[in-house]
């Protein structure tokens, strides 16, 4: 296996780039990084921080150096490891000790030792290794954009009978595929916020949206935004699992994608977002073969258990659909899976462009 070292994955934490680099190691691969098809992990980290004082490491009544880590639950059992093999090795490279609360617990993860520079080690080690886990779990909110306009509603609903009336013995085609009207949305970037904390965090942080970058870039004046055309999320159609449509600003301007890109930098900077590559790909979700189940959206990572849909004949025939107009005036840090009294998605927050 070689190393990437030109393009490593970085994660960002308390400020601090970590890079993840996939390399060979020769020496036997502990349990906790076996999976449980037998493969082992190629996660090692370049994790070592410099030494030196941190604002949370302090001194205790007992004269040891010590920490708390406000961690969700749902990850100790990574820092405790299979038989507690990770807790114990962290302790002994380290030279300190961790505690954690007891099964079915919350609360902080505590790390004393006789020195600041282990403390700190384990630490950012500790860190390290529930982002390396964090993007593995489904995401629980994300960053949307709502397109809940009367004209995209009845544009959906008239795209929407037109694949049913035209194309629904088409392979994988059926009602339930469908989004629902009220929930029609652009999705900027997902997140995974396991406790409250982080869900707090995650409000101060698009708070500072408004102000930094909504208030800069739309300056009080209303944008307007175009709904029409087809694309598809794999290279066949024939075998699609989402279909989506795409959008454009009516001043053709690239305000919104601007938008969009800053507010998923800002949340990939704060760590509660993975860091995109790429440009934010905007899209407003029209058919999802997630949905199949009873048509409603399922936490379903299992792809392989997805029946896709053919979706040639939608896009030789729909192409250029035009769903609507829509105005551009709030954003959305929404819950996923949820539905609240006006049909959308549930509201944790919301910064308005206006």
């Amino acid at each position: 296996m070689k190393m990437d070292i030109l393009n490593p994955h970085l994660i960002n934490i308390n400020g601090r780039i970590y890079c993840k680099y996939n390399v060979e190691k020769p020496a036997p691969v502990p349990d906790e990084f076996v999976h449980e098809n037998n493969e082992t992990s190629d996660a090692w980290w370049d994790d070592e921080p410099d030494c030196q004082e941190e604002e949370n490491v302090t001194k205790n009544s007992k004269g040891l150096y010590e920490t708390a880590l406000q961690i969700p639950s749902s990850f100790f059992k990574y820092i405790i490891g299979n038989r507690g093999d990770m807790k114990k090795r962290l302790e002994h490279e380290t030279k300190t000790k961790i505690q954690i609360p007891g099964k079915g617990q919350e609360g902080d993860v505590i790390i004393t030792g006789n020195e600041s520079c282990s403390v700190t080690s384990a630490k950012t080690r500790i860190n390290l290794l529930v982002a390396s886990k964090r993007w593995k779990q489904p995401f629980t909110h994300f960053i949307s954009i709502p397109l809940t306009s009367e004209s995209v509603k009845a544009g959906f609903q008239d795209f929407k009978n037109k694949v049913l009336q035209d194309f629904s013995k088409e392979r994988g085609i059926d009602e339930s595929i469908f989004q629902k009207p009220l929930k029609l949305h652009l999705t900027i970037c997902t997140l995974v916020l396991l406790n409250e904390s982080e869900i707090n965090h995650a409000k101060e942080i698009f708070q500072k949206c408004q102000h930094e970058i909504l208030s800069e870039m739309c300056n009080g004046v209303p944008l307007e935004i175009s709904v029409e055309g087809l694309e598809y999320m794999n290279d066949d159609p024939g075998a699609v699992d989402v279909l989506y449509a795409k959008v454009q600003c009516l001043d053709d301007s690239a305000r919104l994608q601007v938008i969009a890109g800053r507010i998923a930098e800002t949340f990939a900077a704060a760590g509660l977002s993975e860091k995109q590559y790429d440009r934010v790909k905007l899209h407003g979700t029209l058919m999802n073969t997630i949905f199949r189940r009873n048509g409603k959206e399922r936490d379903n990572r299992n792809r392989k258990s997805r029946e896709s849909f053919n979706a040639s004949p939608i896009l030789l025939n729909l192409q250029d659909f035009k769903f609507g107009q829509a105005t551009f005036h709030e954003v959305h840090l929404s819950q996923r899976l949820t539905t609240a009294q006006n049909g959308y998605y549930s509201c944790t927050d919301k910064i308005t462009a206006l």
